[in-house]
């Protein structure tokens, strides 16, 4: 039909934790949804944050035609509710206003800081280029007392531990964090050569990741431990 689809959105944009693809699944499942009820030759999409949330407002469409009959077995529409649903999302329909516009609405939250304990440069640099160009902020310690440095300044979302260090008990320091206040309840990922998982989830790790790490694997274990209480463990597979 030779819909068009104007964007608007800030330079800046708000950040939110999720699995990328899935959330990138579900807006488009929107979309989707909202190309069989388009006005016109245009369907509007703008992002703003508003009230803690990044929301998106998909405009252009008549939401009078989106009733509960009309949705009521609509595979794209109920994806994307689950999708959102797993991040504490929510996607409604805005019929207060004329004409009226389809709204998604996930939390907004700041860059999460993750502090990386490794003794290899090499590994904090892989580490690095992926995590900030995954929108985290980074700290990072070849050493426990270079660790300890960061966590005078502030206490991390997440830690990202080697346990075989040269003159370093990785053990010790998994265990210095979880008895610490202010990093008893911050998840620690083991990143490590040593393939010692029941160990390492005995002692409070969250996950344990055996080098080289997969750093796909590395995201979904971080995304799952930095996953709001209450998430569901799991997130629906996406939709075609």
């Amino acid at each position: 039909r030779g819909i068009a689809l104007h964007i608007d959105a800030p330079s800046e944009l708000p950040t939110v934790i999720g699995d990328p693809a899935l959330l990138r699944q579900g807006v488009l499942n929107v979309l989707t949804a909202a190309l069989q009820c388009v006005r016109g030759d245009a369907i509007y999409l703008s992002l703003e944050l508003a009230n803690g949330s990044a929301v998106w407002r998909i405009s252009g469409v008549d939401v009078s035609r989106l009733t509960p009959e009309t949705l009521t077995g609509t595979t794209d529409w109920a994806m994307s509710r689950e999708l959102l649903s797993v991040y504490g999302g929510r996607l409604t329909i805005e019929r207060h206003t004329e004409p009226g516009a389809i709204i998604l609405t996930l939390p907004a939250c700041t860059a999460a800081t993750i502090l990386v304990i490794d003794d290899d440069g090499d590994t904090i640099a892989l580490f690095r280029r992926y995590l900030e160009g995954e929108g985290f902020r980074l700290w990072t310690a070849q050493s426990s007392q270079e660790a300890e440095s960061w966590l005078v300044q502030g206490t991390p979302d997440l830690v990202l531990l080697d346990v075989l260090m040269p003159r370093e008990d990785g053990w010790d320091i998994l265990q210095q964090l979880h008895t610490a206040p202010p990093t008893a309840h911050t998840p620690v990922i083991i990143c490590s050569v040593l393939s010692q998982p029941q160990l390492a989830l005995s002692l409070g790790a969250s996950a344990v990741l055996q080098k080289p790490v997969n750093l796909e694997e590395l995201g979904m274990a971080i995304r799952q431990a930095l996953r709001p209480p209450g998430s569901a463990a799991t997130a629906p597979r996406a939709g075609s």
